[in-house]
């Protein structure tokens, strides 16, 4: 359970770095 738990933790860290930078990247656009 921890192992999968944190194989799951890891690639959602992954997923929100690119999120937080496509959110810096429209944020950039909408000024904000």
């Amino acid at each position: 359970m921890e192992m999968y738990t944190y194989a799951d933790y890891a690639r959602l860290n992954e997923e929100r770095r690119d999120l937080l930078k496509d959110i810096k990247a429209r944020g950039l656009v909408y000024g904000r």
